[in-house]
């Protein structure tokens, strides 16, 4: 039989046992961090394969508008192939100039972060009518789609936007995918090389 002293002293136990209570935390945070780094080189891949295709559709004018659309799918989805299994939902907004892709200015008098429009006796909160059309615009494209390109000098905007898997769907993060959105703004070559 073992003295008091001795048993107290013997803490090989207590360790096994803290172990086994710090361990699922532990991992639960390294499989966190791993998810979390994936999910980001996704989402920095997919920006970098909107913009590249951008820049290809944007300097083939001479192709046809299907050709430059399939290229940049096609594009798109060879860098996200690792990432996630089908093509990218990517729409396309046509402008005459830069100006015209963001929002026109206006006076948020409310401070909500939105344009209020004129209802009932409000008159409406102030903005500077770029197009002179009377009412405010969050931005003036001239065509808008899944299959416009533009054409020659046109300002492009594109959006693609691709569900992408969690690494580990057990961790809970309420849905097993995350869609991921990327944009880019170019320019059309201003002519066509024939």
């Amino acid at each position: 039989m073992r003295e008091p002293r001795q048993i107290g002293a013997d803490e090989g136990g207590a360790t096994i046992v803290e172990f086994a209570l710090i361990l699922p935390v532990l991992l639960l945070i390294i499989c966190g961090a791993i998810d979390l780094g994936f999910l980001f080189l996704a989402q920095t891949t997919l920006n970098g394969a909107i913009m590249q295709g951008a820049q290809v559709a944007s300097t083939s004018m001479e192709r046809t508008e299907a050709q430059r659309q399939t290229t940049l799918r096609n594009g798109i989805y060879a860098s996200m192939a690792a990432f996630a299994p089908q093509q990218p939902v990517v729409v396309t907004k046509v402008f005459h100039t830069f100006g015209t892709t963001f929002p026109e200015d206006y006076t948020d008098t409310n401070h909500n972060g939105v344009y209020d429009a004129p209802s009932g006796t409000f008159p409406g909160e102030a903005f500077v009518d770029r197009n002179n059309n009377g009412h405010w615009d969050a931005d003036v494209p001239v065509t808008s789609g899944s299959s416009t390109m533009g054409d020659v000098g046109d300002v492009v905007s594109y959006s693609a936007a691709l569900p992408v898997r969690h690494l580990f769907g057990f961790l809970g993060w309420g849905t097993s995918t995350v869609n991921l959105k990327a944009y880019a703004v170019v320019r059309n070559e201003a002519t066509k090389t024939e």
